[in-house]
């Protein structure tokens, strides 16, 4: 008996092993494609965003996921200032390369011409005088370039914070000199009247003279945007909903030939979703309460499509359990962050239970209220929620052209997954 007892437990513990090698293998798949070079970074620039919208309803199709509207898509519109065309930026005569030596702001607008650079930094800033003496020139033809670092004087601080917010120099254009190059956003709902760039300051050879810049920007107005949005009914409480969501545009592209993959943000959310999507869709697996599944879009041009949803919903809000939201997922060798941790105590007490008993992870960290994501207009209209984003120092490229699939280690992916599960199962 003993011997059967042991054969029967090793072929369900290789029963699961298989299955989560299949899931993990789906993952990896759904994040390839995702980040592949055709979908432009999913954003709002050659049909990013909408192909990357396609290939999602077409896999909740292929997990035979409920839908709530016909092709499991929710469709609506956004506005903004995009980036589609040449882009170039030379320094003296050396000509950077976008995405690795600089950056461009997404709300810049068109530019094409040769300017004097005129750097500040903190000799300069810290001296009163110099600040008077630069204020009285004509800037019109003059780019400044900054560096923050070391800037302390009242009035060094206050130059800075109203260069581009106010162009208080009426200069042609800004430069921030940073250590490290971090893109706001692809789609940019801010229109400014001048053109800011952000340069990685190893990538200076020698002081800049003059640069030579040709920015291309285009405003859109009325671009097709879409949620993808599938369900399983529940098979005791079908009228209440658990919701897992994740976003999955990214930010585009930055000219014609630099795109941002985003893998970890947030292909990593999306392959996540999809996967509890897949394990939930099986009837042997189905939940207790519905679950609904949406993948939003516009999360990096300002949460656009979660506060569509919200403001749209398919069903009443009043009527969701829980939410949890998937963002940058792809870590985890230092643990999990719960956005909401500290505010919906019973919940994070259950997630903490389960980690402290499986041993998953290595903490989970609960935190305070953010708006970081796309749960914050649920949690704006009083819905329980969580923002869950892994931990770690495996990988680093946020916001950047680094931000590739073949940089994200998978370590932890299975142990991130059996925790969101196994807290989705305690509803």
């Amino acid at each position: 008996m003993t011997r059967i007892i042991l054969i029967i437990t090793a072929s369900l513990f290789l029963a699961a092993n298989n299955l989560l090698a299949q899931q993990h293998q789906y993952a990896h798949n759904v994040i390839d494609t995702l980040t592949s070079e055709s979908y432009q970074g999913r954003g709002f620039v050659n049909g990013g965003a909408d192909k990357a919208s396609h290939f999602i309803a077409n896999e909740f199709a292929k997990l035979k996921l409920q839908n709530l509207t016909p092709d499991y898509t929710q469709p609506f519109t956004v506005s903004g200032n995009t980036l589609p065309g040449e882009l170039s930026l030379k320094l003296n005569k050396q000509l950077l390369k976008p995405g690795l030596d600089y950056l461009v702001s997404a709300s810049s607008p068109s530019i094409k011409g040769k300017f004097k650079v005129i750097m500040l930094d903190s000799v300069v800033l810290n001296n009163v005088k110099a600040i008077s003496d630069l204020r009285k020139k004509t800037l019109k033809r003059v780019f400044i370039f900054y560096d923050r670092k070391g800037v302390n004087s009242k009035e060094g601080v206050a130059l800075l914070d109203s260069l581009r917010r106010f162009n208080a120099l009426g200069a042609a254009g800004y430069g921030t000199v940073v250590e490290k190059l971090t893109w706001g956003a692809g789609l940019s709902t801010r229109y400014a009247t001048i053109p800011t760039l952000s340069v990685l300051k190893t990538s200076l050879k020698s002081p800049i003279k003059n640069l030579t810049i040709e920015i291309n920007a285009q405003v859109n107005t009325d671009i097709p945007a879409r949620n993808v949005i599938g369900f399983v009914p529940g098979r005791e409480r079908p009228d209440s909903f658990l919701v897992v969501t994740a976003h999955y545009d990214h930010l585009g592209l930055m000219g014609k030939g630099t795109y941002f993959p985003g893998a970890n943000d947030n292909a990593s959310g999306i392959a996540s979703l999809l996967d509890l999507a897949s394990w939930y869709g099986k009837p042997e697996n189905k939940p207790r309460y519905s679950m609904v599944f949406i993948a939003f879009t516009g999360e990096e041009a300002g949460l656009l499509g979660s506060s569509y949803y919200v403001a749209h919903p398919l069903f009443p809000l009043k009527k969701i359990k829980f939410l949890i939201n998937l963002d940058m997922m792809g870590t985890g060798s230092d643990g999990l962050s719960v956005v909401n941790g500290t505010v919906f105590k019973k919940e994070a007490a259950v997630l903490t239970a389960i980690n402290d008993q499986k041993k998953y992870l290595k903490q989970i960290f609960h935190g305070g209220p953010g708006c970081a994501s796309d749960h914050c207009p649920f949690y704006e209209k009083d819905v329980p929620c969580f923002f869950f984003f892994t931990r770690g120092e495996e990988y680093g490229g946020y916001h950047s052209v680094n931000d590739r699939a073949d940089k994200l280690a998978f370590t932890y992916w299975d142990n991130v997954t059996r925790t969101v599960k196994d807290f989705l199962d305690s509803f």
